[in-house]
């Protein structure tokens, strides 16, 4: 069996519902056993917090070297980077290639395709187009 009052009652142990709720409390057997019950729970005595045998310091040990590590090499990036100006792009470089290569390459590409005709008209088994 348990009372409509009971949260009331709860609020009232910890002195959160009105003054005039000790009267009902006096009144109903439920809500005085509830009092009861609860005066012996606060007053036990809390107990010891347990000690940790084992410590995360170790296993964080190297996270926590990096971290610093990452920190102090950003917070001395801007002495070691050559300061430039940003606001204009650099100029695009010329093509590598010059008219004597091109022309070097032109010949190579002629006699590449001059050794694949020769294959072809002498069906040459090992190629297959």
């Amino acid at each position: 069996m348990s009372c409509p009052h009971e949260p009331t009652t709860l609020a009232w142990v910890y002195g959160e519902a009105p003054d005039a709720h000790a009267h009902h409390v006096g009144s109903c057997p439920i809500c005085t056993q509830l009092v009861d019950d609860l005066e012996q729970v606060l007053a036990l005595p809390a107990s010891p917090p347990v000690a940790r045998t084992v410590s995360r310091a170790p296993r964080m040990r190297p996270a926590m070297a990096f971290a610093a590590a990452a920190v102090a090499m950003l917070a001395a990036a801007p002495w070691f980077v050559p300061s430039q100006d940003l606001t204009t792009p650099d100029p695009v470089p010329a093509p590598a290639t010059t008219l004597a290569d091109s022309s070097a390459i032109d010949l190579e590409l002629d006699r590449l395709e001059a050794a694949l005709l020769d294959l072809e008209l002498n069906n040459d088994p090992f190629l297959e187009i």
